[in-house]
């Protein structure tokens, strides 16, 4: 799916992968669009499309009108055009019409609606990538991009296969410079995510430690890709109300232990956020601050390091390169298969690849991406096999 060109655009031509990214680069320098809450706070109208359920849910529990100044609403749907919460509502033609605005989309599977905004020619944003990113706070000083934008190619030129190469540059482009980026998520998409892998191959005497445990889902699905067949798991859960639920759904696995603690660089207490509503199927988050509460935390290294750990898994919500930092003696000791989230913050494309490799330059870096329709999704792969 293409972006529609704005007036800070230049005419951009297909590109190899790599050129994409320098390009993508340059127009995120120029611009300021690597923060997509910045980049929405600088047009005149700002306009949420969609008033569904989505909306419903989401609109004033977020504060999605105060966060990003929003001024207008439309939908396609002409019923659900009235006057709501103030704002004006207006019909798909009129809103054609309205010049310096851009679009956030607030509904759940948003392909066709995007397609409907490009045709219009209207600049637009993903309320789920626009709402994670500000939560993550990526800064908005444009000299911290211009210092750390070289890494995005230094992490490019070391992945180990053009697969990863393609989503690395397709993902990164749609977050950094959203309007040119040449292909949508849905075109490097795999559903493999975690086990099923084309990076790595399992064994029949994993140990594995699942950071991020939830209610041991993940859990469920090793276990399915290992034919059950497995040393020892370990999970790890920060949220104590999540965690009852994670120990009541192992309770019938053997060679388990699960933790009530979070992975972090020391041993100790933080404060996170259990999301809007204390709803725990939303997530929990070290980001979120709804409702803060205190948990636990440990590190790897003087957790978990005398065992031989052969496969490590983390989704921890914006956590994970202090939960690495926490875990070196661990993957410098034992090298363990790894597979890791990047897409809760932008610093985590850049930071977690190099970090990896500086720790054990021996790993083939691997990138995959696991949800077609946005930003959500993206993981590092590394083994040395």
């Amino acid at each position: 799916m293409l972006r529609q060109k704005d007036d800070n655009q230049e005419e951009y031509t297909s590109k190899a992968p790599r050129d994409e990214l320098i390009q993508s680069i340059n127009y995120a320098i120029k611009t300021g669009s690597f923060n997509k809450k910045r980049w929405v706070n600088s047009f005149k109208n700002v306009c949420v499309f969609g008033l569904g359920k989505y909306f419903d849910e989401t609109f004033v529990q977020q504060n999605v009108q105060k966060r990003y100044n929003v001024n207008l609403l439309c939908d396609n749907n002409p019923k659900k055009l009235k006057t709501t919460y103030g704002i004006s509502c207006i019909s798909v033609d009129k809103l054609k019409e309205i010049e310096n605005i851009i679009v956030i989309i607030m509904v759940g599977n948003s392909e066709s609606l995007c397609r409907q905004l490009d045709d219009y020619k209207l600049p637009w944003v993903l309320y789920q990538e626009l709402s994670m990113d500000d939560y993550m706070g990526i800064p908005e000083d444009t000299k911290w991009f211009v210092d750390n934008s070289h890494k995005i190619l230094d992490v490019y030129d070391l992945l180990e296969d053009e697969k990863s190469k393609q989503v690395y540059a397709t993902v990164l482009s749609n977050r950094i410079a959203h309007p040119i980026a040449e292909s949508w998520y849905r075109e490097v998409y795999s559903d493999d995510e975690y086990f099923y892998t084309d990076c790595f191959k399992l064994s029949d005497k994993e140990v594995y430690v699942d950071c991020g445990a939830y209610d041991g889902d993940t859990i469920q699905r090793f276990l399915q890709a290992v034919n059950y067949k497995y040393s020892h798991i370990y999970g790890f859960e920060l949220d104590t109300k999540i965690y009852i639920r994670l120990k009541e759904n192992v309770k019938s696995i053997k060679n388990i232990t699960c933790i009530n603690a979070g992975v972090w660089d020391t041993s100790g207490q933080i404060n996170y956020g259990r999301g809007w509503i204390n709803d725990l199927d939303e997530g929990i988050s070290i980001y979120k601050r709804d409702t803060v509460v205190k948990g636990n935390v440990l590190d790897l290294d003087t957790s978990i390091c005398e065992k031989n750990v052969t496969l490590l898994k983390m989704d921890i919500e914006g956590a994970e390169y202090r939960a690495l930092k926490g875990g070196v003696k661990l993957i410098e000791k034992y090298h363990p298969k790894l597979a890791i989230c990047l897409y809760h913050r932008l610093n985590d494309f850049l930071e977690l690849p190099l970090l990896i490799n500086k720790l054990v330059p021996e790993y083939k870096i691997f990138v995959r991406h696991h949800v077609p329709i946005n930003e959500y999704g993206t993981v590092m792969y590394a083994s040395i096999d």
